[in-house]
């Protein structure tokens, strides 16, 4: 939807940013929302790619920053394994892959794990999130090369995984 590319924007204000999404959806509402921007500055700083994360097509070693907000839960496996792989790929060595989704150790997940009511109807709409509970994230991170994988906790259902291409 383009939020979290004008987040980052104004964020790093020397940075170039490119927001890459399959859906062509999202893109439209992402460049409906930049066209909006009152402030020139993002229309001259942010473009939006139509790609798979898995595979953006963009320069090996070309960025600084990978940021993946709310998509972790929405992938297979093996799908979160093949973006890791790719992030690794694009970034610049002392390049940060910045990873922002549910926490399934939060209170508030293992309260909704023990409804089964209210989990049947979250489960109806997240295929994945089985999977996404019993992914090793650190691990896999590790194995697709990142070190200084680190976990913060941002919110009560939300968690930020900081990790490092050396």
């Amino acid at each position: 939807s383009g939020l979290s590319t004008l987040r980052l924007a104004d964020s790093f204000p020397s940075s170039q940013v490119t927001g890459v999404d399959l859906s062509p959806y999202f893109l439209a509402v992402a460049n409906h929302k930049l066209k909006d921007s009152e402030n020139q500055d993002h229309k001259n700083r942010i473009a939006y790619l139509h790609a798979a994360a898995e595979a953006t097509g963009m320069a090996d070693s070309s960025v600084d920053m990978v940021t993946i907000c709310l998509v972790n839960h929405e992938l297979p496996a093996a799908a979160a394994r093949d973006v890791y792989r790719e992030a690794y790929r694009i970034l610049k060595p002392g390049g940060v892959l910045s990873l922002m989704d549910a926490n399934p150790a939060s209170d508030n997940w293992r309260r909704l794990a023990r409804n089964p009511i209210a989990l049947a109807a979250f489960r109806s709409t997240e295929p994945y999130m089985d999977e996404y509970v019993n992914f090793d994230m650190k691990i896999e991170l590790q194995r697709s090369g990142f070190r200084s994988v680190t976990f913060r906790y941002n919110s009560p259902r939300h968690r930020t995984v900081i990790a490092e291409k050396l």
